[in-house]
């Protein structure tokens, strides 16, 4: 199986939440939402700057914890998203207008890993990343 571009265009940024019971992030942009379930990373220049699990972290200091929603309005609030892949292995890779990118990886063999919605369609990476569900 080949990569799979399913988004090619413009879609401004325009929020990130974090919820903190089910500790799942939600992205949106014009036309455009994606809830990773679970891990993904954040690239700057091709280089690794943020990683989801990381969220909420203390280590072994009492403050600051890393909060990655600043981060990520900061660094995402000018940005399109121009292109939306799913990887040969249905990873789901978003790339910027800038150097920047995010990747959100299969961590699971029995749960859904990532869905996005683009125009109204639904993409769902199905357990284990075997199979990519669409919904009209």
């Amino acid at each position: 199986m080949k990569r799979r571009l399913i988004f090619e265009g413009k879609s401004r940024f325009e929020k990130v939440i974090f919820d903190n019971d089910s500790k799942l992030f939600y992205f949106y942009f014009e036309e455009i939402s994606l809830i990773p379930t679970d891990f993904w990373r954040f690239f700057k220049n091709n280089k690794i700057e943020h990683i989801s699990k990381d969220n909420t972290l203390k280590y072994h200091f009492q403050k600051p914890e890393i909060d990655l929603i600043p981060f990520l309005k900061e660094e995402l609030i000018n940005e399109n998203l121009i292109e939306v892949e799913i990887s040969v292995n249905n990873d789901l890779i978003l790339f910027f207008s800038s150097n920047k990118k995010i990747e959100i990886y299969i961590t699971s063999m029995a749960f859904e890993n990532w869905e996005i919605t683009i125009n109204n369609k639904q993409y769902i990476c199905l357990q284990g990343g075997n199979n990519i569900a669409t919904f009209n």
